[in-house]
């Protein structure tokens, strides 16, 4: 703490007190224009989701026949990711009626709960100005503010993935059941409800081994853990694939361009195009990132201190970089440069 005291003015000493108005301003911004239509960007995929929470109010919350509206005469059964922030939007309709603003709210609470974690997760690793810095780049974000206040699962799968990888680092420190069971069940959830959020169990795995060694594959944790983790997403790819099939009016199947990535279908022939790494490295640096978020996650690596503990944020940064390579190459088959 005594770093933040010399760096910031006399009347605001207090590491909560910055944390509380960080999160304050960031609420207030995604709130604004909340009540707008599911016009924005990806209205389709919005718009999904309204269709989804707004049949699971009306169908008595059967989160295992969840229905779209645009098959015509067919009653439009479809399963897609685990519809949990569908569920919990469609039981606050029971209580206030079916209004689109209900699901963007939920979006905006599961992001204010990102927020803290991910300010608790960079904590274990930065010093105070470090984490609030950190906070200040993913608060801020124009794609984190998007997704945040968007009717889409993208808020929950962020808050059940900083979770996961949160909870699990206490836990790995303490070693207290209920830290165990907690990380257990944000890292099911996170999955559930996107499966490239597996991106969470590099990390985790790291840190176990980096602890523990090989031991960890004999630790009496290890294989549970890894069973109640990955078996939910199992289980629901596996009903979803099956269920689609039987539908003759859906051409969807579950995960296809995961199976696609596994497949390295259009991978290959992408990594020796240059035109593939500039519209990947353009896309990142202004897209996802923006120059600014650029600069500063350039600057955290360099201002990183040396020690075994860091190496989690190098193996999960190195995970997330092959993440965006293999997916960026699978869809190059639909994108014109």
């Amino acid at each position: 703490m005594n770093d933040l005291r010399k760096t910031f003015p006399v009347w605001i000493k207090n590491e909560w007190a910055i944390l509380a108005i960080i999160m304050l301003l960031g609420l207030v911004i995604r709130l604004y224009g909340i009540n707008l239509p599911l016009v924005d960007s990806h209205q389709i995929r919005q718009a999904q989701t309204a269709m989804m929470a707004r049949n699971l109010y009306e169908d008595n919350m059967d989160i295992f026949h969840t229905r779209l509206d645009f098959f015509g005469n067919q009653p439009g059964y479809i399963i897609m990711e685990f519809p949990l922030m569908h569920g919990i939007t469609a039981l606050l309709y029971y209580l206030f009626g079916v209004h689109e603003v209900i699901g963007r709210l939920v979006s905006v609470i599961f992001s204010i709960g990102a927020m803290f974690l991910m300010y608790g997760l960079a904590r274990q690793f930065l010093t105070v100005i470090g984490a609030l810095s950190a906070l200040i780049l993913y608060v801020f974000s124009p794609m984190n503010i998007f997704f945040s206040r968007a009717f889409m699962p993208e808020s929950s799968m962020m808050f059940f993935m900083l979770g996961a990888v949160y909870f699990f680092l206490k836990w790995l420190k303490r070693q207290g059941l209920i830290l165990y069971l907690t990380a257990i069940i944000f890292a099911a959830f996170a999955c559930l409800i996107k499966p490239n959020a597996g991106l969470i169990f590099a990390p985790i795995f790291a840190a176990w081994f980096l602890k523990y060694k090989w031991k960890m594959f004999k630790s009496f944790y290890f294989w549970p853990y890894l069973l109640l983790t990955t078996m939910p997403i199992i289980l629901w790819a596996a009903y979803a694939h099956y269920f689609n099939a039987k539908i003759p009016y859906c051409t969807f199947s579950f995960a296809d361009s995961w199976l696609e990535v596994i497949r390295t279908r259009g991978i290959i022939g992408h990594w020796f195009s240059l035109r593939f790494y500039a519209f990947l490295g353009g896309s990142i640096v202004f897209l996802l990132l923006t120059p600014l978020g650029f600069i500063g996650t350039v600057a955290g690596i360099i201002c990183a201190k040396e020690n075994s503990q860091n190496k989690v944020l190098y193996v999960w940064l190195g995970a997330i970089i092959i993440y965006f390579y293999a997916l960026a190459s699978c869809l190059c088959d639909f994108i014109r440069f």
